[in-house]
């Protein structure tokens, strides 16, 4: 309703009745409620992202003929595919194959074989890419072919982490392994042992929240056994794996 009085326009603006030099700022005051409102809507509706659940981890074995990898998920959200990368050197990073994703929330078991694996030591994991571009990583896993070994590597974090870094090992003992964290000069900073069992999940966890940036070794031994992991601690951690492992 528009009231004409003395030249000045009156408006009603719910249930009371303002100037038209004030009706602006009793505007901006009831649409503030429905404005704080749609843009928390816009917020939760854009922060929807892809996200995979793993019912099991990334893993491979070396066949006669290539290398075997599988994975499964029971939850999909906005996921599109999922990239292999290959490393022989434990660095750099290739694609060698996409799998489309099926999405949904029930189980489904991926599979992937690599008939182009060469050297005795080969680096996998998986680029998870979602529909909008976004990315992650799964676990790095480990295939050395024609190498007997009482334990190996199957599995571990990034690493370029700035927090901490794990290690999971399968084995064919009951054998307690050593291990201990080197600087880049060499010099022990600490060590420590684990008790392997053939029967569970062995993992070995370093806290590296204290260290300064830089490069570090991980060194495992059991008797004449040895492996050697390389990791850089960073200030943030990044998307992308620094993978160094070699046997001697």
């Amino acid at each position: 309703m528009h009231i004409l009085a003395e030249n000045v326009i009156w408006y009603n603006v719910g249930d009371i009745v303002v100037k038209n030099a004030q009706k602006q700022d009793v505007m901006k005051k009831y649409m503030k409620p429905f404005t704080t409102l749609f843009l928390l809507l816009s917020l939760i509706i854009s922060s929807v992202k892809a996200e995979v659940g793993y019912s099991i981890e990334l893993k491979a074995q070396g066949l006669e003929i290539g290398n075997l990898l599988e994975w499964a998920t029971d939850a999909e959200v906005n996921t599109l595919m999922f990239v292999i990368e290959k490393s022989e050197n434990g660095l750099d990073f290739e694609n060698v194959g996409v799998v489309n994703a099926e999405g949904g929330n029930e189980e489904k078991i991926y599979r992937f074989f690599d008939t182009e694996a060469s050297g005795e030591t080969v680096f996998y994991r998986l680029k998870e890419i979602d529909i909008d571009d976004n990315f992650s990583f799964s676990r790095t896993v480990v295939v050395k072919r024609n190498s007997p070994n009482y334990f190996k590597v199957t599995g571990m974090s990034n690493t370029v982490t700035d927090k901490e870094f794990s290690v999971t090992l399968e084995t064919v003992v009951e054998k307690e392994l050593n291990y201990a964290l080197l600087d880049i000069k060499g010099e022990e900073l600490f060590t420590a042992s684990i008790q392997l069992d053939p029967l569970e999940e062995n993992k070995i966890k370093l806290d590296l929240v204290n260290l300064e940036e830089g490069i570090y070794k991980v060194i495992m031994q059991l008797d004449k056994e040895r492996e050697s992991l390389i990791i850089l601690k960073t200030k943030g951690e990044f998307d992308r794996d620094t993978n160094v492992a070699s046997k001697k």
